[in-house]
Formats: C-alpha cells, sequence, structure tokens
C-alpha cells in the first residue's frame, strides 16, 4: 500500500528551516532510500502565514520505518530532528493511504 509521509511546518524562520532541509537531504542521500520530497507553500486556507508542506510517497510502511530506521542511527540526526522548535519553527506529520476511486459505471 503506498503511503504518503506529509509534514506541515509553521515557518518562523525560513533561512533556519532550508539550512535543516538541506542537512536532512544530505543525509538521506548519504543513506539512500529516501523518495524525493516535494515542498508546497500555503497561499490560502486553514493554517498560518508561512506554512510550509512537504510530501513524499514511499512504496510502503516497511520501507519508510527501513529508511528512517537507518537515518535515525546516524551520528548527530536525532540533534537535527529535534532542532525546529529552537529555530521557531514547529511542525506536524500525517500519514495517509493512496486511495484509488472506484471504477464509476455511466448513469450510477
Amino acid at each position: 500500500m503506498t503511503i504518503l509521509e506529509r509534514h506541515v511546518h509553521d515557518v518562523r524562520n525560513v533561512a533556519e528551516y532550508w539550512k535543516r532541509e538541506r542537512l536532512f537531504k544530505e543525509a538521506e542521500d548519504g543513506i539512500g532510500g529516501f523518495p524525493p520530497k516535494r515542498y508546497y507553500g500555503l497561499i490560502a486556507g486553514h493554517g498560518n502565514t508561512g506554512a510550509m508542506a512537504q510530501e513524499r510517497e514511499w512504496e510502503n510502511f516497511a520501507a519508510m520505518e527501513a529508511a528512517y530506521e537507518k537515518l535515525f542511527n546516524e551520528l548527530g540526526i536525532m540533534n537535527l530532528a529535534e532542532s525546529g522548535p529552537a529555530i521557531g519553527n514547529t511542525e506536524r506529520t500525517e500519514y495517509y493511504y493512496v486511495e484509488t476511486p472506484p471504477t464509476f459505471e455511466p448513469g450510477i
């Protein structure tokens, strides 16, 4: 089952947000097995000005868990993971299964 991993950040320090993202990307690229992220900035809707979302799709939860297990065993990565609030950026994480709509019959 394909999984969408989504992180929504309330970004108060844009420069530090992108610096942190660069450090995560370097660590993830070094380990391998991480799908690419897509980044979105909020234009309108629920959330604060400065909200950023990042998403990536995983083949399944097992692939995601294996990649993160390797990542979080890297020296210093836990400090990086916990650094968001210290630079003024908060985060919530969401996971979705990717839904395929049923086939609709004409006239139904």
